[in-house]
């Protein structure tokens, strides 16, 4: 690197900017498409307007774009930063962008299904909820045992990699995860902790997480 370039004087490549673009992108655009149905609904309800875009077919339109999106702008991971803190809210907000991410994918199918039997509470329709379920988790699990970063863990710039026993870590550290989740209240008190890395769910699985450029 030269030492009159750019990236050696800003301590930036132009790599490193069009990743924190793309992150800053995806993190406006993935819960806008996330709860762009919801809006939509609430929205022609409110000024009286009949539907003149079915529901399921707008949910899949929006599906096709994120996926088409997601391959066509997608966020490299950058460079390992070991010394960087990652945040606990950092932690949370991947999480709830990989929730956006798999809501936007899996909703619509799961709305199609649920068209089909007469009941909701059919067991084709709880079979298929199911199946989005473990596959959420699987995702999360291999995030850990591969030390490859989520498409939310993208978006908040870090990684999680196990310390040892890959499966076993990824696996308590989803359990334990989403323990932390359901008591956000209490787990976001770590923030104002300096000790806050590494979470307390990292250390019961054996799991770093790691900043990323």
């Amino acid at each position: 690197m030269k030492k009159t370039s750019e990236a050696f004087l800003t301590g930036r490549s132009p790599e490193s900017d069009r990743r924190h673009s793309r992150r800053l992108f995806w993190g406006v655009a993935t819960p806008v498409l996330a709860l762009a149905p919801q809006i939509y609904h609430s929205t022609l309800q409110l000024i009286g307007t009949p539907e003149f875009l079915p529901p399921l077919l707008l949910q899949f339109a929006i599906c096709a774009l994120f996926l088409v999106g997601a391959r066509t702008i997608p966020i490299h991971r950058g460079q390992d930063l070991p010394h960087a803190r990652v945040p606990v809210s950092t932690r949370f907000w991947a999480v709830l962008f990989d929730v956006f991410a798999w809501s936007i994918v899996a909703g619509p199918f799961i709305a199609a299904v649920r068209r089909i039997p007469p009941d909701p509470t059919a067991p084709i329709t709880l079979g298929i909820v199911g199946i989005v379920m473990v596959s959420f988790v699987a995702r999360s699990i291999r995030a850990v045992a591969t030390g490859r970063p989520s498409f939310g863990q993208r978006v908040m710039s870090y990684r999680s990699v196990a310390l040892k026993s890959p499966m076993k870590s990824g696996f308590l550290n989803t359990v334990f995860g989403a323990i932390a989740y359901a008591f956000a209240p209490v787990t976001l008190l770590q923030i104002r902790k300096t000790d806050a890395q590494p979470a307390w769910w990292n250390r019961a699985s054996d799991v770093k997480a790691i900043s990323t450029d």
